[in-house]
């Protein structure tokens, strides 16, 4: 199956793979999403976010938000990205995992897929695979060899 995404002016590219269940992530992947969760808690955002890059069980790099805009913040934001941040401190990328994690307000795990400049620059990196949390109960995860960016 392939999933592509849209120039964000014409579809929400959300909507291409939000509807996908890949559930059922391996007990290795709730590990990494608790550290990426420990890293979402450091972040004095609003919206606390940790992201952490992984290849083959290895930790290469990982990042909250940044509060600080920099030259990586996206246009019209106020911060970069924890996926951002973390793919730029990561030594390596190619053929990695990376797991995005959100904590809300009341400290529960919320929906951290990544939004469409974010996932741009996954495909970038060449990132293989991307596992984000849903909520407390729950993650995805989406393969970016069925992304199309069009």
């Amino acid at each position: 199956m392939s999933i592509q995404f849209y120039s964000r002016s014409v579809v929400d590219p959300y909507l291409d793979y939000q509807s996908i269940d890949y559930s059922n992530v391996s007990r290795s992947d709730l590990s990494f999403l608790a550290v990426a969760t420990k890293l979402a808690a450091t972040s004095n955002n609003r919206f606390r976010v940790g992201a952490l890059v992984v290849k083959s069980g290895r930790v290469f790099g990982g990042s909250a938000n940044i509060t600080k805009k920099s030259p990586s913040t996206p246009p019209n934001r106020f911060s970069t990205h924890a996926e951002i941040a973390a793919l730029q401190v990561a030594s390596q990328t190619q053929d990695s995992t990376l797991y995005i994690s959100r904590l809300s307000s009341t400290d529960t795990l919320a929906l951290a897929r990544p939004c469409a400049w974010c996932i741009q620059k996954i495909l970038e990196s060449k990132v293989y695979r991307v596992v984000y949390t849903v909520d407390d109960d729950s993650a995805k995860y989406f393969y970016t060899s069925n992304i199309t960016w069009i």
